[in-house]
């Protein structure tokens, strides 16, 4: 009988070789163990089919680490070759692209691919590289752009701005949007892990996640490359609901919560900030009238002669409310929750960029 012989039923040998059903039924096609069933239809193993299978799983082990690629070599002067052509690649690109189309392509890349990854157009795989990609050539265009523009003047081009600061934050940007994007596969085929990863109920939202991420992304650039005070602020309330969805992403108790607190405090912050932008407003228009209203460029250079009642007031509020997104005391509260509960490439993002966005602001 089988209570009388050693066997072991199908959740033993689980647990014993760490190995989901898929696996035990690949091994036993490989070791041709066909496992039997007891009078009850029980299925078991005997302890030598077990064996079987755990020398079968060390050998698919042992083959896989032996597994090698062989790259190929390539001589000094062909690579000296390469290195000339993207060289002459870099010069033509810097005659063809001024700093405008630069701007746009900075702007354009990262929401072209999070509408593609919001409409599912893309399998997984086609995704990983489509993000890969993007967030490379974005970092691409900016490193162009520094190389092009001569940081002891300005740029302005309608709503756009660009400054030394500006061009600064940019970088500092493209390094962490490039981390996020070559990093992004591997955390998310872990953390989608049908036995063991907290997203496992949600590997059919990677389209999703990569939308937020690169739209997350995109507002912050527009942050630091517009030139009106009030699209800074409709700037820095888009990184508020986007950065939300994505500190919900899990959709559990948890981090429900933290998404609700905040968006909480943070939305009190943004309260105070629009209520000091027009206090700035209203300044602007007793001393300069309406021409070129919350013009940040204009304002630097004429705001001596604002009201300065008004406007101490302005930047008291101003700086309360943009210190929330900082995470300024005593409006900190969303912060701890926010980190730990939103994924770990999105609490990556919101320390090292969206902080210093709301800096900068």
């Amino acid at each position: 009988s089988v209570e009388a012989e050693k066997v072991l039923l199908p959740n033993d040998v689980r647990k014993l070789l760490n190995i989901d059903n898929k696996e035990i039924v690949d091994l036993c096609r490989r070791t041709s163990v066909t496992p039997k069933k007891d009078g009850n239809g029980q299925i078991y193993f005997s302890v030598d089919e077990v064996k079987k299978l755990k020398n079968a799983k060390s050998s698919t082990i042992m083959e896989a680490r032996e597994k090698k690629v062989t790259l190929p070599t390539i001589s000094k002067t062909e690579s000296q070759a390469v290195v000339n052509g993207l060289l002459d690649t870099l010069n033509k690109m810097e005659s063809i692209l001024t700093i405008n189309h630069l701007l746009y392509l900075i702007l354009g890349l990262p929401l072209v691919l999070s509408g593609l990854a919001a409409a599912n157009v893309f399998n997984n795989k086609i995704l990983h590289w489509a993000d890969r990609l993007t967030a490379t050539a974005t970092a691409g265009a900016i490193g162009l752009l520094a190389l092009n523009f001569d940081t002891s003047k300005t740029f302005h081009d309608g709503f756009l701005y660009l400054d030394s600061l500006s061009l600064w934050m940019l970088l500092i940007l493209a390094v962490l949007y490039v981390a996020f994007s070559w990093t992004s596969k591997a955390y998310l085929e872990r953390d989608t892990n049908i036995r063991y990863g907290y997203l496992r109920r949600f590997s059919h939202l990677e389209g999703r996640f990569y939308a937020l991420s690169h739209l997350f992304v995109w507002t912050m650039m527009l942050v630091v490359l517009v030139d009106n005070l009030g699209l800074m602020w409709v700037a820095i309330e888009a990184t508020t609901l986007i950065s939300a969805l994505l500190v919900a992403f899990k959709f559990t108790r948890t981090s429900l919560e933290a998404a609700w607190k905040y968006v909480m405090v943070c939305t009190v912050g943004i309260c105070l900030a629009l209520l000091g932008t027009i206090l700035l407003y209203d300044a602007q228009l007793q001393s300069l009238g309406n021409q070129f209203a919350l013009d940040y460029p204009y304002l630097s250079q004429y705001g001596a002669q604002l009201p300065p009642g008004i406007a101490k007031i302005a930047f008291a509020f101003l700086f309360v409310g943009y210190g929330t997104k900082v995470g300024l005391a005593p409006m900190h509260a969303w912060l701890p929750d926010a980190h730990s509960e939103a994924p770990a490439l999105t609490s990556g993002l919101l320390s090292g960029a969206l902080c210093i966005c709301a800096l900068y602001v």
